[in-house]
């Protein structure tokens, strides 16, 4: 065979193996990556059901990223959460945040804040646990973070003033005898509160002797200025200066 011959069939022959293994071999995949003109990490939306509560109640905390694909991550709730849930939290954290990842990255910080509200105080103390009939004594009433509060009088006796907004001394007149109970009721922020004290109005001494607090008369004391020992078993004396 000729030599020209002979390369003329060689490069035939190595054109249709090159031919063949290129139809047989699988084709090359390439990976695919995010396109960085289009690709966009997720927003995280963190709401709550309520922005401010009293101590001891829960509240819901609400997630939603812009990606549904996207994994949420919530400090103090979970590292893996999916894209939208809720979960009911204790408020004493104040503050909540997390972030939303999707094969772009992850997205911007995002928070919720609830506030939680602290209950008013009120107290009520009398000057004088015991007075005559007639007498009047003073009563403080204390309250902070209340919107009122208002005083009442078992017995039916005189208050002034008898309600109020702020801190205030209150005069107790004692026009009917017996054992009275002042109830103060104060409307806190997150409910009532309610706090009592007692006051005894005797009846005025009769045939000159004095008045034990319990009610009683003293069968042999009738001098104020020598009223040690009388109604030891019944009080002491009431309705003497003190």
């Amino acid at each position: 065979m000729p030599a020209r011959s002979a390369r003329t069939l060689v490069s035939f022959l190595l054109i249709l193996a090159t031919s063949a293994l290129s139809q047989s071999a699988p084709p090359r995949r390439r990976a695919v990556r995010p396109n960085p003109a289009t690709c966009s990490r997720p927003n995280l939306l963190l709401t709550l059901s309520k922005a401010s509560v009293c101590a001891g109640e829960s509240v819901t905390l609400f997630w939603q990223a812009s990606d549904p694909q996207a994994v949420v991550f919530i400090a103090g709730i979970g590292s893996s959460l999916p894209s939208s849930g809720s979960k009911t939290v204790d408020p004493s954290a104040g503050i909540y945040s997390g972030r939303a990842t999707n094969a772009c990255g992850t997205g911007t910080e995002a928070f919720a804040e609830v506030k939680v509200q602290q209950n008013g105080t009120a107290s009520l103390s009398v000057s004088a646990s015991s007075i005559q009939q007639g007498q009047t004594t003073t009563l403080t009433v204390t309250v902070a973070n209340v919107s009122g509060w208002s005083l009442a009088s078992s017995l039916g006796n005189g208050l002034s003033p008898s309600s109020g907004t702020t801190s205030a001394t209150v005069t107790y007149s004692g026009t009917r005898t017996g054992s009275d109970t002042i109830t103060l009721t104060a409307n806190g922020t997150c409910g009532s509160l309610q706090r009592t004290s007692s006051i005894v109005v005797a009846a005025p001494p009769q045939s000159g002797n004095l008045r034990c607090c319990d009610g009683t008369v003293s069968p042999t004391c009738n001098n104020c200025a020598k009223k040690q020992g009388c109604c030891s078993s019944h009080g002491g004396v009431c309705g003497c200066p003190p």
